[in-house]
């Protein structure tokens, strides 16, 4: 029997908390696999199948000073990783992100990892493991920023790249706790795109990365392609690095026959619920909370047009994959991962998410831009099998069998 440990902050939500749900799908129907999960998720239903560990998330502490002790360190989640290494004894742990849990997790597990001589694996969602600001974006100057990538120096306190000094001090602080402990404990990454296996590799040349693409959907759906409204949806996290507060300012400000839905939630949901309070033309609607998959798909599958206009390095967002497997053109921004999978998947149109007039012109065009990519749609579709539930599935058990 092999034993797995699943790492991740939550299960709520999408990117690494969809991956991370379907990678737990995967270990459950597998035969000679059992698994467990660590998580600061306290309302998983998890725990009815398997054993979960529920540990502390230090951002979620309400005492400035306490908060930046458990950045660093965090007692209660030392204690209970020797804990769930002891009872669960995993043979390989992956993980699927690791901040929330502060480094004191990682000095448990080198401890057992020395002893026990178990794998470690880590899906790279976000860019984490190489950017003492997760993002390779400064927020401050609101530009995208590899200065300080796959070092950690200082960059992120002088740059001020967290848009706050003392969160940039602590961000540094902690990055530079955890980078003994992860340069020398995971045996191989897992990047769902060229482009973080790129990044990843030009901080280390010597790391172990593994493609492998993110299981977005479970089926190629049969689109129909007939009845289509005139509608554009987002459905994510609703935050700065993802745009799309201001990309509905620059919305309402244009006559459209099209109609946006944005479906999500996020820091900056609030700030969206009151600027469409007054200044909502009509044809912008907000769905507060996260949908499930099922609701998410019934509610937009008769859209045209999908948007992702991050102002970040996206990795390898699954809405893209959702969307075409609906039969919605995505329009997304020219950067990073979300160009890589307009470009693979041959359906879409890019965008510069900073460029407002650009942006202004898009939002024109859309019955245009329509009518050009519509007939791209059915071929793109028929080679999605690489984001299907079964061929990740095989992937990761490949994985794990060669470890």
């Amino acid at each position: 029997m092999k034993r797995v440990l699943i790492v991740v902050s939550y299960l709520k939500g999408g990117g690494a908390e969809r991956i991370a749900q379907q990678n737990l799908k995967c270990l459950l129907q597998t035969p000679g696999i059992s698994c467990a999960l660590l998580t600061c998720d306290t309302e998983t239903e998890m725990s009815k199948k398997i054993p979960v560990y529920v540990a502390r998330d230090f951002r979620k502490n309400s005492f400035i000073f306490s908060k930046a002790i458990q950045s660093l360190w965090c007692k209660d989640n030392e204690k209970l990783m020797y804990t769930c290494l002891e009872d669960f004894q995993p043979d390989i742990i992956h993980f699927h992100d690791f901040v929330a849990f502060s480094p004191s997790i990682f000095h448990a597990l080198s401890c057992y990892k020395a002893e026990k001589h178990c794998k470690i694996v880590m899906t790279n969602h976000t860019y984490s493991f190489i950017c003492t600001n997760d993002s390779l974006y400064n927020y401050s100057k609101q530009m995208l920023c590899d200065r300080c990538i796959g070092t950690f120096d200082k960059s992120i306190i002088r740059d001020n790249c967290a848009n706050n000094r003392a969160v940039s001090f602590a961000k540094y602080l902690q990055k530079n706790r955890f980078r003994p402990y992860m340069r020398n404990l995971v045996d191989v990454h897992i990047s769902p795109s060229d482009f973080l296996a790129e990044k990843l590799c030009s901080t280390d040349p010597t790391l172990h990365v593994q493609i492998i693409p993110n299981p977005c959907i479970d089926r190629i759906q049969n689109s129909d392609f007939t009845e289509r409204q005139k509608k554009i949806v987002y459905f994510g996290r609703i935050s700065r690095e993802k745009n799309i507060v201001a990309f509905a300012r620059i919305y309402s400000s244009i006559s459209t026959p099209y109609h946006l839905d944005i479906i999500g939630d996020g820091p900056k949901a609030n700030e969206l619920k009151e600027y469409l309070k007054t200044n909502n033309p009509g044809n912008i609607a907000f769905t507060h909370g996260f949908l499930s998959s099922e609701k998410l798909y019934e509610k937009i599958k008769n859209a045209q047009f999908s948007v992702l206009p991050s102002i970040w390095y996206e990795n390898s967002p699954v809405s893209i994959v959702e969307s075409i497997n609906l039969g919605l053109v995505p329009l997304v921004s020219n950067i990073g991962g979300m160009k890589e999978l307009v470009n693979k998947c041959g359906v879409g149109k890019t965008f510069d998410p900073v460029n407002t007039a650009q942006m202004q012109a898009l939002i024109k065009q859309l019955p245009e831009i329509y009518l050009q990519e519509k007939p791209k749609l059915k071929e793109a579709i028929v080679n999605l099998d690489a984001f299907l539930l079964d061929s990740y599935k095989e992937k990761i058990l490949q994985l794990y069998d060669s470890l």
